[in-house]
């Protein structure tokens, strides 16, 4: 009997000894997975790609696409560890002419939705924050990426504005609200933004070299609106100048020309020039992931879907009664649509066609209402919620 009970005793110190190890292994494992130092994607990193990346090297894209552009940017920021050796590349970039939104903005209180449209003039949105900015052919656009330990935006905007200044004579300086601004007249000649993980990131900011004011002005939302609701960042419009009325010499590639020549010698050991330029972002070069990127940042979902919750407050009458109206908006949807005096109890139709149903936008809005109608739908009250809804979203596109 003593016998049996030692060998049981036996046994179970075995077991706890071999639970102990087995759990030290995955221990470690999960340890060394969290600890891993380097990030990169290795299956992308070509002999070419290596070349690229190399510490101190200026990358000019001159692909004119505002989704293929941000999709280089969003390539270099997740597929290459910076971090490794704190190394750092800067992207110059311009574009056919669009309007881009910030990661947190209402795409439709920040832009003329119709104007964009009827003038060619593309909608995006990037992946960081900050307010929109107007593009053309015309704006530069400046991405400094390396590790998260390098990032410094004073110090990226020391650098521009010292270009500037020694290169063109024109007397910037940087705002309180970390923008470059002329001196004196405070008129503003950059925007910036930035895009921090646990070991990259990425500041970019544009530059307003001869851009189309006129564009500018339109494509861009000036005054809010009074009867939306919104937690989205908002844009603080400033007054803006072209860096070519201050100085008639200064072009697009003088500048980029300037920014080159100053940028190994200012933030790497290398004091020697490396500048690649990129007229094609695709898949032979970068992998199928630059087009999975691409196709993210054209999407209808990211552009509009990703826009905060917000509600528009409308009204209407009928037969001498006054109604209030508030339309809900998330994800891009028509989530609810409140009317006081309670009017919606009567139209079970709007649930099951509209509300969670319907894209935010005129296309699918006019399908929509088309399918109502055609059920029979022809209830006075009805046909006014329908145009009301219309309105509304006709106002925030104008």
């Amino acid at each position: 009997m003593q016998l049996r009970w030692l060998r049981l005793i036996e046994n179970c110190r075995k077991s706890k000894i071999l639970m102990t190890n087995e759990k030290n292994q995955r221990f470690r494992y999960f340890s060394n997975r969290i600890n891993v130092k380097d990030r990169t994607n290795h299956e992308l990193m070509t002999p070419w790609i290596h070349s690229l990346l190399q510490t101190g090297s200026v990358i000019v894209s001159t692909a004119d696409n505002i989704y293929a552009n941000l999709a280089l940017e969003e390539w270099l920021y997740q597929n290459y560890d910076f971090s490794v050796n704190n190394e750092q590349i800067l992207l110059l970039w311009y574009n056919r002419p669009a309007v881009v939104v910030g990661r947190h903005q209402n795409v439709w209180l920040e832009s003329s939705i119709d104007y964009c449209h009827r003038n060619g003039i593309d909608v995006a949105r990037r992946n960081s924050g900050g307010g929109t900015v107007y593009h053309d052919m015309n704006n530069l656009n400046i991405s400094f990426i390396t590790s998260r330990k390098c990032y410094d935006r004073s110090r990226n905007l020391k650098f521009i504005r010292d270009v500037l200044i020694e290169n063109f004579k024109i007397d910037a300086e940087i705002s309180p609200r970390k923008d470059l601004v002329i001196r004196g007249s405070g008129e503003k000649i950059s925007g910036t933004a930035s895009k921090l993980n646990n070991y990259n990131s990425y500041h970019h900011c544009t530059l307003l070299v001869d851009v189309d004011k006129s564009n500018l002005r339109n494509a861009l939302r000036l005054q809010p609106f009074k009867n939306v609701y919104s937690n989205a960042t908002k844009s603080v419009p400033s007054p803006t100048i072209n860096l070519k009325s201050l100085n008639h010499s200064l072009t697009m590639e003088s500048l980029i020309q300037a920014i080159s020549n100053n940028y190994s010698k200012h933030y790497t050991a290398n004091k020697d020039k490396i500048v690649h330029y990129l007229d094609q972002i695709d898949s032979n070069r970068f992998g199928s992931v630059i087009n999975d990127i691409r196709l993210r940042f054209q999407s209808w979902e990211w552009i509009f879907g990703h826009t905060p919750k917000f509600i528009i407050s409308s009204k209407f009458s009928h037969q001498s009664m006054d109604y209030e109206m508030r339309i809900t908006i998330e994800k891009g949807y028509i989530q609810q649509v409140l009317v006081e005096p309670n009017l919606l109890g009567d139209y079970e139709i709007l649930k099951t066609k509209l509300l969670g149903k319907v894209r935010f936008n005129e296309k699918d809005l006019v399908k929509t209402f088309e399918t109502i109608k055609s059920n029979g739908e022809n209830d006075q009250i009805l046909t006014k919620i329908l145009l009301t809804i219309f309105a509304s979203y006709k106002s925030i596109c104008n």
